[in-house]
């Protein structure tokens, strides 16, 4: 009977610190609120370096294992 009792009672804890979180978490952090508009409303990314990428020099093998003459 008290096992029961505590198990209720943790689980509304668990389900209230999960139905806050997001509203906490939206009214303190700006960074967070930004990436929530940005995926909601399909929004692009303002940082052009966001997926920056380098080109490597063409000096690379393509091939790692030996090949047989048969």
């Amino acid at each position: 009977m008290l096992l029961t009792m505590c198990i209720s009672i943790l689980s509304i804890f668990q389900i209230f610190n999960s139905s806050i979180h997001c509203i906490i978490c939206l009214t303190v952090s700006s960074h967070y609120r930004e990436t929530v508009k940005s995926l909601f409303l399909c929004q692009k990314e303002e940082d052009p370096n966001l997926f920056k990428t380098s080109r490597v020099s063409g000096s690379g093998v393509s091939g790692t294992g030996r090949q047989r003459n048969q």
